[in-house]
């Protein structure tokens, strides 16, 4: 996925941190859990490679529940400085297998959330 860096657009680019939202390991009653890391972009642009799957452990009393998402579930990419609760901007969300490469900036100028574009696959 080739992520430019929306904060270059302004002077000197801020490095960001490229994460995913999964909206599918959302527990009812708990904080939002199950982040992707995806990628550091220092400069301009990056190659960045979403995994495959990740899979969330749920403990909870005697049972534990394992929810594994995949390239063909939802995400939401976000971006943040690095620092904790600094989301920069977050995409619309999307299906990362439905093309082999994608491309967007993040964070977005304006108020509206970006739509990563389906693009030809980059080379990390």
């Amino acid at each position: 996925m080739l992520v430019t860096n929306g904060t270059c657009q302004t002077g000197a680019c801020v490095p960001i941190e490229v994460g995913g939202f999964v909206p599918k390991f959302l527990v009812p009653g708990q904080r939002p859990s199950g982040a992707l890391h995806i990628g550091r972009v220092e400069g301009r642009t990056a190659c960045l490679v979403i995994p495959a799957e990740q899979t969330l452990t749920i403990h909870g009393g005697s049972s534990t529940t394992k929810i594994t998402w995949t390239t063909a579930d939802v995400l939401h990419l976000t971006a943040s400085d690095g620092t904790p609760l600094s989301l920069l901007g977050q995409s619309q969300e999307f299906v990362p297998a439905r093309a082999r490469g994608w491309s967007i900036t993040l964070p977005a100028s304006g108020d509206e959330l970006p739509v990563p574009i389906a693009a030809a696959a980059c080379t990390p």
